[in-house]
């Protein structure tokens, strides 16, 4: 049945794409939840525009749950609209829209809450796309990149309004946080890497007593866009069931480690249940990147 769901889905943007163009818009409006599904919700929008040949126009902020009227400030901190040209300035029909439609006319806006049943069915295409996105995010930030020598571990774990009564197809047992950390540790010890392990996510300390990790810094109920940077800053990333994991994963260069969930992950990004194999292999990778960057620094 998903096979047959998926066949027309493709045969539905295949037809959209042969009657649309650079004069049909397409612009992302509509959303109230938090920041982290609503940058979701403009990526996949732009993803949905930039393969379709249509041209996205961008519509700003105006409703994020949680961010206590920061919304201006939020649009300027991820940049999503920047270099774009801006909805509200076209004289154009809009028509608000649910879900994609099989056919797009020229000259008119569609404004639709997200594109993830396209960009969830090609999420491959979202790397054609990162460089622009990352590039957006990190205009004027600084990034810690770390020692070459040490591997910097990010794992965000979805609390305060998760748990296991309440969203709890979100929640992720700290036992399964724990078994995700035990591969990575030992790949890294084999070669001779140094774990630097940083928790993102919202509590108490003594929320998180059962992490098997000997050293761990904790960033609980901190800043949204300290939270972003954070997860974009890692060397491993390991993700929660989450749109804000999502957005800093697409964003990050960091190895990722996926945990299943109603968004589809990039080629590259390692489902945790995967054989551990693959795991060591491309830590191993970033290990002999790591080992260059330390050979070229000595030889300054």
């Amino acid at each position: 049945m998903i096979a047959l769901k998926n066949a027309i889905k493709r045969l539905k943007f295949f037809v959209a794409k042969l009657t649309s163009s650079k004069r049909c818009y397409v612009t992302c409006t509509g959303m109230t939840d938090g920041a982290g599904a609503q940058v979701q919700a403009v990526m996949s929008t732009q993803l949905f525009a930039h393969d379709m040949g249509m041209t996205y126009v961008h519509t700003p902020f105006n409703n994020i749950y949680y961010s206590h009227g920061r919304e201006d400030e939020l649009e300027d901190y991820f940049g999503l609209g920047s270099g774009e040209l801006q909805a509200r300035t076209l004289p154009l029909e809009t028509k608000k829209i649910k879900r994609l439609k099989w056919l797009f006319k020229s000259n008119v806006v569609y404004s639709i809450p997200h594109c993830h049943e396209y960009a969830d069915l090609y999420p491959h295409k979202y790397t054609l796309l990162k460089d622009g996105f990352r590039s957006k995010f990190l205009k004027n930030k600084q990034i810690n990149d770390g020692r070459c020598d040490c591997l910097s571990i990010v794992t965000h774990i979805r609390r305060g309004d998760v748990s296991t009564s309440k969203h709890s197809e979100r929640y992720t047992d700290i036992d399964k946080v724990n078994l995700i950390l035990s591969k990575v540790k030992k790949i890294a010890a084999s070669k001779g890497l140094v774990c630097k392990l940083t928790v993102v996510s919202q509590g108490r300390v003594e929320d998180f007593c059962d992490i098997d990790f000997d050293e761990v810094e904790f960033h609980l109920d901190t800043d949204l866009k300290d939270a972003f940077l954070d997860l974009t800053s890692a060397d491993v990333l390991v993700m929660a069931k989450s749109s804000m994991s999502y957005c800093t994963a697409v964003y990050s260069n960091a190895v990722v480690m996926y945990e299943r969930f109603w968004h589809t992950p990039l080629p590259d990004w390692i489902d945790i249940d995967q054989d551990d194999r693959l795991i060591e292999e491309i830590i191993s990778k970033k290990y002999e990147c790591g080992q260059k960057k330390v050979t070229q620094n000595e030889n300054l």
